[in-house]
């Protein structure tokens, strides 16, 4: 099936019957779960179909039941068997039981390969997220989806939430977070996942002992349970192997003894949650519990945080945080940005039932979060989307200045959501670097507008009564050629990589059963472009208007 025999709109349309694809990890099931529970508050009538991996979804299914009406699960060693009869067997069973009900709007959420066959032979009116079309091309033809495409996957400069992502490809309505925090009553219970999915993403067992024994002798009146997998088990055998922690008898270790359903029951009745990032987490956000999550690694907190308000996140201010997966790191010097001490005292501070964010900021000292970055997450009170926020604010990175631009700029063009924001704060260094990326948005605005004129100029000559084909190559040409000058403007520029490649793949995805119809289509992505960039170079020149202001005020300060 090519694209053009679709009919793509948002999902809101589908009315009956919208299938939601995701075949990635038990933590993406999750946050799958979050954004479709919104849809399905919206339009209770829908009839919402989940399909996942066996391997991931049996666990969860308890949760997911009370959500999705269908859950076709895929067994991966059968669906990927070396017998071909076997697989096409297990394909063709998978298929009709996903299109049992016709599909009125199918969401792919999981952005791999599998899932992207997968899409491309289910049969429904409108698809959303990528799929593989009949002529073997891949095809992402929704706007938010193709954001998340072009950043998520590709670097640090994505400034969205992947749980607003779904919301926004699968249509959700942003609107102000009604579930509060803890609204059942608690009991003195602290659960603690010490483990997470890489050893770059989690500390040594040693620390975790130390936080353990700390927390359990500051609290002797709590109960800290300490779960986790089977697999997790040899690792919390070491975390309980010191002396020390064998004298607390208020801490249990129940890792690889409970199920995930008894773990998840475990988090609605406690009081807090500590760990770093994993489905731990995230189910504790769906239980309502505050969390405190500690970052490390390839951990994109702005990414994957507990989706939920007033959820602490402790991140190391290294450099080279985060890094990417593939990056090779033997040192994991981020490790010891975040103070053992540090974690205590907040865990202190969270079961008070007191405002967190003024507690923080009466008791945070210098010497001990130096190293660190303190957040609560908190909605927007414009566009409704979970936020970042840094308590102790210091000047950071260029991403980290560019991020919350970026997230304006697509907020607006994309979902004609406003957001306010104050300055971000600006070294010497930072100013020079924002100087640079203005010379790059420069060229990117320039091609752009190449662009346009060359895309018009074939409408035009199309247009002719006797329109010359060598005119309409030559400027199928130039456009080849701005495409090339923009990729070397990404290479030289790679803060801009996030406005260049979103419009690469637009640009690959053109709706048009014709030349002019394409052109057009051309036209209006090199238009959306030019304006992406003139925001984006508007909000950086604001910034660095305000720095120089700062610094003059400064200055005058001194010489008084």
């Amino acid at each position: 099936m090519a694209k053009n025999e679709l009919n793509i709109v948002p999902p809101q349309a589908a009315s009956t019957h919208l299938a939601i694809v995701q075949l990635t990890r038990a933590g993406d099931l999750v946050q799958t779960l979050q954004a479709a529970s919104e849809i399905k508050k919206e339009k209770p009538q829908i009839q919402l179909t989940l399909v996942a991996r066996k391997h991931y979804s049996d666990s969860l299914k308890f949760l997911l039941e009370t959500v999705f009406d269908n859950i076709v699960t895929i067994d991966t060693p059968k669906l990927f068997s070396s017998n071909l009869d076997n697989a096409f067997s297990e394909l063709s069973q998978t298929l009709n039981l996903i299109s049992k009900t016709p599909i009125d709007a199918l969401v792919n959420l999981s952005f791999c390969k599998p899932s992207q066959y997968l899409c491309g032979l289910i049969k429904a009116n409108h698809k959303l997220g990528p799929w593989i079309g009949s002529d073997n091309q891949d095809y992402i033809s929704d706007k938010w989806s193709q954001l998340l495409y072009s950043t998520v996957t590709q670097g640090p400069l994505n400034p969205f939430h992947l749980v607003d992502l779904f919301k926004l490809i699968i249509g959700v309505k942003t609107k102000k977070d009604s579930n509060a925090q803890q609204m059942t009553p608690r009991k003195p219970v602290i659960v603690v996942h010490p483990f997470a999915s890489t050893d770059r993403k989690r500390w040594k067992p040693h620390k975790w002992s130390e936080i353990l024994y700390s927390i359990s002798k500051n609290h002797e009146d709590h109960t800290i349970y300490v779960v986790g997998a089977p697999n997790e088990s040899q690792l919390a055998q070491e975390i309980f192997s010191g002396q020390l922690i064998k004298t607390r008898k208020n801490i249990v270790n129940s890792v690889g003894k409970t199920k995930l359903k008894d773990v998840f029951e475990r988090l609605t009745e406690a009081r807090l949650f500590i760990g770093h990032d994993s489905l731990i987490g995230h189910l504790a956000s769906l239980a309502k519990t505050k969390t405190m999550t500690l970052a490390l690694g390839s951990v994109r907190p702005w990414e994957t945080a507990p989706y939920g308000a007033n959820n602490l996140v402790l991140s190391p201010r290294a450099k080279c945080f985060p890094c990417f997966p593939t990056e090779k790191c033997a040192q994991y010097i981020c490790h010891s940005d975040i103070p053992y001490q540090v974690v205590t005292n907040f865990a202190g501070l969270m079961l008070k039932d007191k405002d967190l964010k003024l507690e923080i900021e009466k008791s945070t000292s210098p010497f001990l979060t130096g190293s660190c970055r303190i957040f609560l997450t908190e909605f927007h009170k414009k566009s409704n989307l979970i936020d970042l926020c840094e308590i102790d604010i210091k000047s950071g990175n260029t991403a980290d200045i560019l991020r919350p631009l970026y997230r304006m700029t697509w907020a607006l063009l994309l979902g004609e959501l406003e957001e306010n924001r104050e300055f971000p704060l600006l070294t010497k260094e930072a100013h020079g670097k924002l100087l640079s990326v203005m010379d790059g948005i420069k060229y990117v605005y320039e091609l752009s507008e190449f662009g346009k004129k060359y895309s018009l100029s074939i409408v035009e000559e199309v247009a002719k009564d006797s329109p010359s084909l060598s005119k309409i190559k030559a400027n199928s040409q130039k456009i080849d050629e701005i495409d090339k000058l923009l990729s070397l403007v990404k290479n030289s520029h790679p803060s801009l990589a996030p406005v260049i490649d979103y419009y690469n793949i637009a640009r690959a995805n053109l709706p048009g059963g014709n030349v002019v119809e394409i052109a057009q289509n051309s036209f209006f992505v090199y238009q959306d472009s030019a304006l992406a960039t003139s925001i984006l170079n508007e909000l950086i020149g604001k910034t660095l208007a305000e720095y120089k202001i700062n610094l003059n005020q400064n200055s005058n300060t001194v010489s008084r």
